[in-house]
């Protein structure tokens, strides 16, 4: 099973998620909070929190992790 296979079954339709990604040799990272729309064979397309749209690289993303949430729906606040 590759990653695009992977992230396909556990991407749920609408689910926010965080995506931890890397540019290039630099140490210093992002973390972006959005809604994954597709995956294709090296790239996500993703729509952020405030309505824009990208394609992320997936050599870039270190992780992707559903947006944690509490027991009454609401989501955590992150200290990362």
């Amino acid at each position: 099973m590759n990653i695009k296979e992977s992230l396909q079954k556990f991407v749920i339709e609408g689910e926010s998620y965080l995506i931890y990604t890397t540019f290039g040799a630099s140490l210093s990272g992002n973390v972006l909070e959005a809604v994954i729309t597709e995956v294709g064979d090296g790239w996500i397309s993703i729509t952020e929190t405030d309505g824009s749209q990208s394609i992320v690289n997936m050599e870039n993303v270190i992780r992707v992790r559903k947006y944690p949430k509490k027991k009454n729906g609401k989501k955590k606040v992150l200290i990362d």
